[in-house]
């Protein structure tokens, strides 16, 4: 048995790899669900001084990132999709988000009264946001200056529009995230 936990140990080691630990975060989601406070500072006592924790930590690090690693799949995750998806709405018109973890990108399909208007994909890149066509043409690009303030770009790269600091500051209070919104 100490032959195979160690083999399971060096394998894990020699993946490289650090994986996603998708039993430890349903460990933690699992805790986390409670109401109350109290409750949910008891089952992490209790998650805590049982070694559950632990074992989801050395599950994972093993056999589960191991295999991620491998297959590009977790098995734990399976069945579940890649992709975090919001919708937002304002009015007859809806914005589907759905972020792809993989690519580290975010499509947006616009519907009015459900019927699609357009879509686009947002990639964040080391000089900003790129907004891309479904074909991948750029559309536009946000930078951020050393200022703080925010600079929109059209795709042949000419300035359409700059956010001063402060109304990046003003944006970040009024919606907590930070999203600039274009007046007409």
């Amino acid at each position: 048995m100490r032959k195979v936990i160690a083999l399971l140990v060096l394998a894990a080691f020699l993946s490289g790899c650090t994986g996603s630990f998708v039993l430890t975060k349903k460990v933690y989601e699992f805790h986390r669900s409670m109401d109350n406070k109290w409750a949910d500072e008891a089952l992490f006592a209790v998650c805590a001084y049982l070694p559950v924790y632990i074992i989801a930590m050395l599950g994972d690090a093993i056999i589960f990132n191991t295999v991620e690693f491998w297959t590009e799949s977790n098995p734990l995750s399976a069945g579940k999709p890649d992709r975090n998806i919001r919708v937002a709405h304002s009015g007859k018109y809806k914005a589907v988000m759905s972020h792809d973890a993989r690519t580290d990108t975010v499509t947006v399909n616009v519907l009015e009264s459900d019927i699609p208007v357009t879509s686009f994909v947002l990639a964040r890149g080391a000089d900003g946001v790129t907004v891309k066509d479904l074909r991948g043409d750029v559309l536009m690009t946000a930078a951020k200056d050393i200022d703080g303030g925010v600079s929109l770009y059209s795709r042949d790269r000419k300035m359409v529009r700059h956010f001063s600091a402060d109304a990046v500051s003003i944006a970040k209070e009024r919606t907590g995230t930070g999203t600039l919104v274009a007046q007409k």
